[in-house]
């Protein structure tokens, strides 16, 4: 298997070039089969949404709605930093972003990939995100060290619905991407 490129550059009013190579999976789930990639493909986004997450939570910091030095309980509710995150100190909207919350990773809990799997078109909520990471424990005290987590990100999220008022998919879809004309982008 050939992983697969696609890539434009596009020098406005002088010259656009778009090339692509290897293989691609187009499909809206991994259990897609591999073609040759194509200039016109449209790929899953996969871990780059994180940097919409993360740019949708600067635009709220730069609003004055928050402040990444905030400890997330100031948005989250009480249950939810209690009894299933349970972490050993305060994490902050900081330590989602660089992945140093201790917060367990969800992608690394057996029984939820395993459901994943069983329903390639399942889209797990939020709450179920986080519950499938926070079950398995605390990796670290909140700023120790650092370990990729796919479940910080899934707590963003939810401080964005909460201090936006709006879902995610329309915060990201009306601030990041209908405002930088991204016409082939959604989320």
């Amino acid at each position: 298997n050939n992983p697969g490129l696609v890539l434009g550059v596009h020098v406005p009013g002088q010259w656009s070039w778009y090339g692509s190579a290897g293989q691609s999976i187009t499909g809206l789930t991994a259990s897609y089969p591999t073609k040759n990639a194509l200039s016109s493909d449209k790929f899953r986004v996969g871990s780059i949404s994180k940097m919409f997450v993360s740019t949708a939570i600067l635009q709220l910091e730069e609003t004055g709605m928050l402040n990444t030095m905030d400890d997330i309980a100031l948005y989250l509710r009480p249950t939810l930093i209690n009894d299933t995150i349970n972490s050993s100190g305060v994490i902050t909207i900081k330590n989602l972003l660089e992945h140093t919350s201790g917060v367990s990773d969800l992608a690394n809990n057996d029984s939820c990939s395993k459901a994943a799997k069983l329903d390639l078109t399942r889209n797990f909520t939020h709450e179920e995100a986080i519950y499938c990471g926070c079950v398995q424990g605390e990796e670290f005290p909140p700023g120790f060290t650092w370990a990729y987590s796919n479940t910080n990100y899934s707590l963003l999220s939810m401080i964005i619905e909460e201090v936006s008022g709006k879902q995610m998919s329309k915060y990201i879809k009306e601030n990041i991407i209908d405002e930088l004309g991204l016409k082939n982008t959604f989320y």
